[in-house]
């Protein structure tokens, strides 16, 4: 696998920040930049993941494939509460 053009980034860190780095650094036996590679390709991964999925929303509701309000309240209503499954459940016991 041929190694892909690297580029240099600079990026102001708090103090605490950069300690934090240092010390994930040390414990894994890395450099700082090693650390700073992985943490932002685990950065950027979740946060392209995110924005394919507000897409899909914004797509769902320009569609009409949504919830109505009612039915979302009467859903955060039941929550906590036991399921008709669980309740038949545990009244055979």
């Amino acid at each position: 696998m041929t190694e892909l053009l690297k580029k240099s980034v600079t990026a102001h860190v708090p103090g605490a920040l950069a300690e934090r780095l240092a010390q994930a650094a040390v414990r894994q036996d890395r450099s700082n930049n090693w650390v700073v590679n992985q943490a932002l390709e685990m950065y950027l991964t979740i946060e392209e993941e995110q924005h394919a999925r507000t897409l899909k929303a914004l797509d769902d509701a320009k569609a009409g494939r949504v919830i109505s309000h009612e039915r979302m309240k009467a859903w955060v209503g039941g929550l906590g509460k036991p399921s008709q499954a669980a309740q038949k459940r545990d009244s055979k016991h």
